[in-house]
């Protein structure tokens, strides 16, 4: 039984050293696109942790120009825009890891697009951040 233990982890530990010497990570910009994604996506994580105080009462989460806060909630519910976005640059990049090896221009288009994506879940962030001001 310890013997099953031990080869599973080994097996695991060789799998997991297998995935980051993969080709895919020695093109720099898949790389760039990675983390840059990463980056975004962490930043909207702490800005809006930081910067909206803790409440009992539900937040504004939406502004509309022309009806103004059109929807309020609990707290928590703050961080599902950046959660979506982190839903987002885990499924492009493992569709991208995926098809790298067999077409790399859906591969950049799919981290562009999380890249993309991560930049305007940002942009959400700081405007939730402004409306809760």
């Amino acid at each position: 039984m310890v013997s099953e233990k031990i080869t599973n982890q080994k097996g695991f530990l060789a799998y997991f050293k297998r995935f980051f010497k993969a080709v895919f990570w020695s093109n720099k910009l898949n790389l760039t696109l990675v983390l840059l994604s990463l980056f975004f996506n962490l930043t909207s994580w702490i800005l809006l942790a930081v910067f909206i105080k803790r409440s009992e009462f539900p937040v504004p989460l939406h502004y509309n120009i022309y009806f103004g806060i059109d929807l309020t909630g609990p707290y928590r519910n703050i961080f599902n825009l950046p959660s979506i976005g982190l839903f987002v640059v885990v499924i492009n990049f493992v569709l991208g890891f995926w098809f790298y090896s067999k077409d790399r221009i859906i591969s950049y288009i799919l981290l562009l697009v999380s890249l993309v994506v991560q930049i305007f879940v940002l942009i959400g962030a700081v405007t939730v951040i402004f409306i809760n001001q």
